[in-house]
Parts: structure tokens; sequence; C-alpha cells
């Protein structure tokens, strides 16, 4: 039959059209779709490779139905571990790069991952692993695991959560220019060298009750939300010129190298209080829309506040101990100082420090 015998005849013409019309859906209903994320209660349709561990297997048959791959409440793989000892940790709770790479980045894994995206507890990383300039379009959970080598997060861009929670890192964790549209989750993790160098966080960035055992680098650091660094343990710290949407947070911490503050931008209050205890200290031209609140800290080393902007009151009353000089040169106060109860066991010096719209000049 012609194309011109059909076009003359109406009613094949119209028959046509309905089968053409219906054909997406006759495939349809020949049975479940592959390649796309199962539906609440239905099984994985995308079967594993060949070439992953059983571990692995195991792990993409949780995360392809949206559960949590946990290693600490599977059977078989040694219950409960704490990531940050060594003792315990065995062979088939490992995962290597390249499993954690092709279901993050590549069809068909990608495709049929579940709103929920990747979690998994308790796993063992012993290669490098590299995620540098990934795209990533789920949300990716590796909490309470363990990390051998060095990690390389560095310009990831995600529009989602990423939560290293609890997680051991022995070797340097790179993260520099991440750019994360939700939340940067490492409370409780014990650390390594880190460098969030440039990097963007929408949402909030915690490292409460973390531990970092060499230098934290957040320089040119922007966060939207709050920066939460309450409960940890520092060594070097740098959060030149960074910039902080909400409060950051240091109560209760230990910090035992110094605290670089230059230049930072803090658009609600600088917590320094409740037991704290600090080295050399530099917020040397740092703005603080809020208060900055220190009752009850110590500071061991130097407290540089020079060139200071505080939009609402100091606060380092309760208790506040400064064993090395304190300098408040040339600083601006919008609100209060107050220092009822205050040690001081070196210079102080306020000189051309504004309270309110009075100029002082003090030096103690």
């Amino acid at each position: 039959m012609t194309r011109t015998s059909i076009h003359r005849n109406p009613f094949l013409f119209t028959l046509l059209l309905l089968i053409t019309a219906n054909l997406p859906a006759l495939h349809a209903a020949e049975g479940p779709a592959k390649h796309r994320p199962p539906l609440p209660g239905e099984a994985c349709q995308t079967e594993p490779l060949e070439g992953w561990t059983t571990q692995e297997k195991w792990v993409w048959s949780q995360i392809c139905v949206g559960k949590i791959a946990d290693f600490n409440n599977a059977g078989g793989y040694g219950g409960k571990l704490d990531p940050k000892k060594l003792e315990g940790w065995l062979a088939s709770r490992v995962l290597r790069p390249a499993f954690l790479e092709t279901v993050l980045l590549y069809e068909p894994y990608r495709a049929v991952l579940t709103r929920v995206g990747v979690r998994i507890v308790g796993a063992w990383f012993i290669e490098p692993l590299d995620l540098s300039n990934a795209t990533l379009g789920h949300p990716l959970w590796l909490d309470d695991s363990r990390f051998e080598s060095y990690v390389d997060l560095s310009y990831v861009r995600t529009p989602h959560l990423i939560s290293l929670q609890g997680s051991k890192f022995v070797g340097q964790l790179n993260m520099n220019n991440l750019q994360v549209d939700s939340n940067l989750f490492m409370r409780r993790a014990e650390l390594s060298g880190v460098t969030l160098h440039g990097a963007h966080i929408k949402g909030q960035l915690s490292v409460a009750g973390a531990t970092f055992a060499a230098g934290f680098n957040m320089e040119n650091l922007t966060v939207a939300g709050g920066l939460f660094m309450n409960g940890g343990r520092f060594a070097e710290v740098m959060l030149r010129a960074a910039r902080v949407g909400d409060q950051v947070n240091m109560i209760g911490s230990v910090f035992t190298r110094t605290l670089y503050m230059l230049g930072l931008e803090v658009g609600g209050s600088l917590f320094m209080r409740e037991k704290a205890q600090f080295a050399e200290v530099i917020l040397r031209g740092a703005h603080i829309r809020g208060q900055l609140e220190m009752s009850g800290a110590t500071f061991n080393g130097p407290l540089y506040m020079d060139s200071l902007r505080v939009d609402g009151s100091l606060i380092a009353d309760g208790g506040t101990s400064y064993f090395a000089p304190v300098v408040l040169r040339g600083a601006h106060v919008g609100g209060q100082i107050g220092m009822v109860g205050t040690n001081f066991d070196a210079k102080v010096d306020m000189g051309n420090l504004r309270v309110g719209l009075t100029p002082c000049s003090w030096t103690v």
C-alpha cells in the first residue's frame, strides 16, 4: 500500500495514527521497566556488575531500593565497629572507589537511585577515593566509615546533602571549591588535614564534636547557614576572608594552635564561650553582625582583635581568662562591652576603641 493510498483512505489513516500513539503504552504494559527507580515495595530491576565483590553487590541491593547499606547492623560483617580503631575491621567491609564512582556517576546505576541517594554506614575504603569535578545528582552519606588514604572531593557540585559523620580519615581530605546547595556534615569525625578553600555551602557546615589532628583550611569559604565547630578539638584553623551567613559556634571547643579569622564576616553571632580553650587567636579586621561572646573561655595565647567590628555587644565576663596580651586597638563595638569577673594576666590594649558612638583609649 502506497503513502498516497493511505492518505486517500481516512479510515486507514486514522487507524495508523491510533496505533502509533499507543505504542509506548503497549511497551510499558509488557512488564516492569528496567533502569528506573523501583516503586515502593518493588525489587531492584538493575542487576549488579559481574565484577563487583560480594559486599558491593549487597550494598547495591540496599541502596537500589532506598535502604541504608549498614555494615554495622547487617549479619556477617563483625557487628558495630569503631572507625577510629583499626582492630576488628574485616576485608568483607572493603568497598572500592570504582564501585562508588559507578553507582554515583554512570548509567544505568545513577538513573535508578532513589530520592534518598547513596547511604552507606560502616564501610572500609582502603584505596584513594577521587570524585573530584563530579556532579552528584543524589544525597551522599558515608557515615561511621574508615578511609585509609587520600580523599578528593574538590570541585564536586551537588544540590544535595553530603554527610561524612563519625568517619575516620587517615589521609588528607581535599574539598577545595566544593559546591553543596544543601548541608555538609562531618560531625564526630576524626580527621587529619582538611581543606575547604573557596568552598560554597548553601546550608549548614557542621564539624561539631570532630577531632582534627592537622590543619583545617577554610580560607575564602562561603556558608549561607551556620558554621558549627562546637565540642571539637582543632589544630591550626584558617578562616581568613570566610563569609558565614548565620552564627559561628565554637562553644566548648579546644584549639591547640593558631585560629586565623582575619577579615571573617559573620551574619549572626560568634560564640567562643563556655570552657572553650584557645591558643593564639587573630580576629583582625573581622566583622560580626551579632554578638561576640567569650564568657567562661580561656585564652592561652595572644588575642588580636584590632580593627574588629562587632555590631552587637562583646561579652567576656563570667570567669573569662586571658593569659596573654589582648589587642582591641581601633575596634568598634556597637553595643556594650561586658567584662565582669574577667581575669587579665597580661597587657590589654584598647587604643582608639569605639563603644557605641563613644571613642575610648584604654591600656591596662
